[in-house]
């Protein structure tokens, strides 16, 4: 059963927060495909920083193919993570990253995960325009996770296993920018059929979401 992680060093699988020590033991089982779904509006040299490392990786723009597709440079970005990758260390011991990326764990191909999540980016709310929903930040799963019930996390995590993030260090600052932001009336306009890409938020699960404002 997939489960959300009360605890940063436990091996269950399903949504879990990690230490940096166990983040880098899961990460050692070359088993199964890792993704490393980076935050490009927090880290906007990630590109620059792949290449400075020569990272041997399949790169793919979460925002490529959707609505969004325009924005692709600037949204969020997603590589594979390979066993001994610089951007391992790199995630466990700089607080910026930490803040900013959430690794993925499939035994499915790369691309069945990064498409699954493309679905994801936009969140419906019980009422309103949908939102750009940034469901990737550390902060979000924090707080948003513990919310779904085992059904709801079975279809969030769609073709992964686990979806792991390490606590932020960082002090939580401007919050509502690592929520979930309006979309234009346009823009919202083709995202409003019953067949609209995009997660149903629960009032629970938006009530979560809002307190991250506070």
């Amino acid at each position: 059963m997939r489960d959300v992680n009360p605890t940063p060093d436990t091996g269950s699988l399903g949504i879990t927060k990690v230490s940096p020590t166990a983040a880098r033991e899961i990460l050692g089982d070359g088993q199964f495909n890792h993704l490393m779904l980076i935050d490009q509006a927090r880290i906007p040299e990630a590109l620059q920083t792949l290449h400075q490392f020569k990272v041997e990786t399949d790169i793919h723009w979460l925002y490529s193919e959707t609505r969004l597709d325009a924005a692709k440079d600037v949204g969020p970005l997603v590589c594979t993570l390979n066993a001994g990758s610089p951007l391992l260390d790199l995630w466990i011991q700089n607080p910026l990253w930490q803040s900013s990326v959430c690794i993925g764990i499939t035994p499915e191909p790369p691309l069945e995960a990064v498409r699954h999540w493309r679905s994801l980016i936009f969140a419906l709310p019980p009422q309103g325009l949908p939102r750009l929903f940034r469901f990737h930040s550390p902060w979000v799963l924090a707080n948003w996770a513990p919310t779904l019930n085992e059904a709801q996390r079975n279809l969030f995590l769609g073709p992964l296993q686990r979806l792991m993030w390490i606590p932020p260090q960082e002090a939580n600052e401007a919050i509502a920018a690592h929520m979930m932001s309006q979309t234009h009336e346009g823009e919202a306009s083709t995202l409003t059929t019953p067949d609209a890409p995009g997660w149903p938020l629960s009032e629970r699960q938006l009530d979560a979401l809002e307190r991250l404002q506070d």
